[in-house]
């Protein structure tokens, strides 16, 4: 009954949207070791973020050629990173160098964003027994760029504090529809 219900189950295919920076449908995303083309940018089922969402992120930005506040946020991911305990990360070189390798491939050095973010490993095997964590942190690099073209036409920013967590609040519009988002202060 399963075998016979699984051939006769079919999943509509979902149509690709249009990106809000056609550009980025081009854009080089770094993973693990390599780059790869943005459709095939992918981790592991096995990644420790898929499987219990466990990693440290930053988000990046580029300005004039300059990643703006580069060792501040490395500076961050390494404390997040100890904090979490993370066996096996890469050097602060090591991360320079997929940032720097990302931008240059991509020729992206102005109005750009970066997600950097570090897995804690690829497990052999799903659950969470820590002996499953063998291969190492991957470093993920999404680099995107931005669909305002300077500093001085960024959305409008208010400030606000929560939790000792700082946050702009932002109102972004999409054909008429607003939308309220929550960017890490330290990202802009």
């Amino acid at each position: 009954m399963l075998k016979s219900h699984a051939r006769s189950t079919r999943f509509p295919k979902i149509p690709t949207p249009s990106l809000p920076v056609a550009t980025n449908e081009k854009i080089l995303v770094w993973v693990g070791d390599e780059l790869l083309p943005r459709d095939n940018a992918m981790v592991s089922v096995f990644d420790s973020v898929v499987q219990g969402g466990d990693s440290v992120w930053e988000g990046l930005r580029i300005y004039n050629g300059k990643v703006f506040k580069l060792e501040e946020h490395l500076n961050r991911m390494f404390d997040s990173e100890k904090a979490l305990a993370l066996n096996n990360a890469p050097t602060r070189d090591e991360i320079k160098e997929s940032i720097f390798k990302t931008l240059i491939r991509n020729g992206m050095f102005d109005n750009a964003h970066i997600r950097l973010s570090l897995t804690r490993v690829k497990k052999v095997t799903s659950g969470m027994i820590p002996g499953y964590n063998l291969y190492g942190c991957t470093i993920i690099g999404l680099m995107e760029g931005l669909m305002f073209t300077s500093l001085n036409s960024k959305p409008s920013l208010s400030h606000t504090l929560v939790s000792k967590i700082s946050y702009f609040g932002m109102a972004i519009s999409f054909g008429g529809n607003e939308t309220q988002a929550k960017v890490n202060t330290e990202s802009c």
